[in-house]
């Protein structure tokens, strides 16, 4: 029988694993609960995968709930550098997502999506274009 077991950690990142069609989550727990993770769950390894459920935990007040923010500037440049996202564009490479995503949002330099301006949402936007290309591209539809 497989062991089963809740432990309390903290979601600090998301990824898409585009070799995988996946996305890779970060979870954090704290240090001194490593032992029991180990014991409850093993070392996974990619031939060994752990088979484990993923659920929203209500957050503790005591504890800081806001992960640090990253810049919609910062998120159009790890979007740029990821190769879905430039398929999605049409883009060759990096930099050529990074052209693109100017051209479409109007905008000299990515540092102008700010939250609340017209730049800001014109990002928001093709985030959003980007999401609806990517299920449909999931389901097939394309």
């Amino acid at each position: 029988m497989t062991k089963r077991a809740a432990i309390r950690g903290a979601l600090v990142d998301v990824r898409n694993a585009s070799a995988h069609k996946a996305v890779r989550l970060t979870v954090e727990v704290p240090a001194e609960l490593a032992e029991e993770v180990l014991g409850v769950f093993g070392w996974p390894t990619g031939v060994r995968p752990v088979p484990v459920a993923v659920a929203r935990m209500q957050d503790e007040p005591e504890q800081p709930t806001a992960p640090p923010t990253v810049s919609l500037a910062q998120h159009a440049g790890a979007l740029c550098r990821d190769a879905i996202f430039q398929r999605f564009l049409g883009a060759a490479d990096y930099d050529d997502a990074t052209r693109k995503v100017r051209e479409r949002c109007a905008v000299v330099s990515r540092s102008e999506f700010v939250a609340g301006t017209p730049a800001g949402e014109r990002w928001r936007t093709l985030v959003e274009e980007f999401h609806g290309w990517q299920a449909a591209e999931r389901s097939g539809a394309r």
